[in-house]
């Protein structure tokens, strides 16, 4: 396996923290304990990324720096979202 491949596979990952942080937050106006869900797997998307030895950020961004901007980027903009609306 090559570096590109161990980043997309992390990258996965990170991805489905935001999707499910996202479909937390629709859900929230349905049942309001989802909000916690969804802040909460933002919250570990968020910090995946940081690139520190043993985290998902590591393996992505010395695998491919532009996927791991591009995930840095929105999951930035999820969570300053998510910090203004709630």
């Amino acid at each position: 396996m090559t570096d590109w491949d161990i980043a997309v596979i992390t990258a996965a990952g990170v991805f489905v923290n935001l999707i499910l942080s996202v479909l937390g937050y629709i859900g929230a106006s349905w049942v309001p304990p989802l909000a916690l869900f969804g802040k909460l797997n933002l919250y570990y998307a968020f910090w995946s990324l940081v690139p520190l030895s043993g985290l998902d950020g590591t393996k992505i961004f010395f695998g491919s720096r532009k996927l791991w901007f591009m995930l840095f980027v929105t999951t930035a903009a999820v969570l300053i979202y998510s910090l203004m609306i709630l």
